[in-house]
C-alpha cells in the first residue's frame, strides 16, 4: 500500500488526569516522547497532522 496518498495523525490530546502532565512532551532519554513517535513515521507519510491540547514544541 502506497502510505504516501494517506495523511499520518497522531493523536496527542489527551487530558493526562491520571499521568498528571502532557504524556508528549515527556523527556524519554534526550528526546521528548512525540519525537520518538514522529521518528518512526516520518518517512512513510507526506504530511502529518498532529492533534494536540497544547503547543508541541
Amino acid at each position: 500500500m502506497d502510505y504516501n496518498s494517506i495523511l499520518g495523525v497522531v493523536l496527542a490530546g489527551g487530558q493526562s488526569k491520571r499521568f498528571g502532565q502532557d504524556k508528549s512532551q515527556v523527556q524519554l532519554g534526550n528526546k521528548i516522547l512525540i519525537d520518538y513517535i514522529l521518528f518512526e513515521i516520518l518517512d512513510q507519510f507526506n504530511e502529518i497532522l498532529i492533534i494536540a491540547n497544547n503547543d508541541i514544541k
